[in-house]
C-alpha cells in the first residue's frame, strides 16, 4: 500500500506536499507493526471505512469489495506496472552504457585508421 500510495502521489521521483508525506510516514508505519494486513485494512486503518467506489490510493475504478475479497487485480496490475518501469530503467541505463562504450570503440578504431 505504501509503494502504490507514493507512485500516485509523486513529482520527479519524490513526495513534494508536506501533507502527503506525513500519510506516506504514517501508512510505513502501519505497514512496520502490522506486516499481515491486506491493502484494504491499512487503508481503512488511516483513512477510515471506504465508501463502494472511492478507495483511497485505488482510483474509481477498486471497490473496498475487490481489496477485501483478496481480489486486488489492480493493485497486482500496479505493483508489475512497477516492477516492469523498474526494469526498464535498467535495461535503458544498460543501453546507455553499451552505446557509450560503442561511441568509444569507434573513436578508437577511427584513431587506428588514420595512423
Amino acid at each position: 500500500m505504501a509503494t502504490i500510495f507514493f507512485e500516485t502521489r509523486k513529482k520527479d521521483k519524490k513526495l513534494c506536499e508536506p501533507e502527503t508525506y506525513e500519510k506516506y510516514i504514517k501508512i510505513q508505519e502501519i505497514l512496520q507493526f502490522e506486516p499481515s494486513l491486506t491493502n484494504i485494512e491499512v487503508v481503512e486503518r488511516y483513512f477510515g471505512p471506504q465508501r463502494k467506489s472511492d478507495v483511497v490510493g485505488f482510483g474509481g475504478a477498486v471497490t473496498s469489495r475487490d481489496l477485501e475479497g483478496g481480489s486486488s487485480a489492480k493493485a497486482d496490475l500496479l505493483e508489475d506496472l512497477i516492477a516492469s518501469k523498474k526494469e526498464k530503467a535498467a535495461l535503458l541505463e544498460k543501453l546507455n552504457v553499451s552505446r557509450e562504450e560503442n561511441e568509444s570503440m569507434n573513436r578508437r578504431m577511427d584513431n587506428i585508421e588514420k595512423k
